[in-house]
């Protein structure tokens, strides 16, 4: 898992941390953040990420608008989709846009270990 490179997406500095904390937890080790839609953005443009975990609500972007754009932009990257707000129309449209998976708050370790496992198919 060494060589997979992970983006964390959202606005909460607590909630990147948490998943930073996961994500080691379970072996990574290649892990970044971005508070905003616009610093992921430059961050995409200067770094290949094998995966984003990308928040449906930021300050400057919606969630879905970002989604489609990584996903036009760097189709080999995987999205997952994070939010509190797991409504099904949320889910639906992060799932139609590409998002190979989506994980509701609050996180646990084994709901990131299976969004990890169906990003990687």
């Amino acid at each position: 898992m060494e060589d997979i490179k992970i983006l964390i997406i959202d606005d909460v500095n607590e909630v990147r941390g948490l998943l930073r904390t996961l994500l080691m937890n379970i072996g990574f080790s290649k892990i970044e953040d971005a508070k905003d839609g616009e610093t992921a953005k430059m961050k995409c443009q200067k770094n290949k990420y094998d995966i984003i975990l990308l928040d449906i609500e930021l300050p400057d972007y919606s969630g879905i608008e970002l989604l489609k754009l990584f996903i036009k932009e760097y189709p080999d990257t995987a999205v997952i989709m994070c939010s509190a707000h797991s409504t099904l129309d949320n889910v639906k449209a992060s799932l139609l846009a590409g998002a190979k998976s989506f994980i509701v708050k609050p996180f646990s370790i084994r709901k990131l270990q299976n969004a990890l496992a169906k990003a990687k198919n």
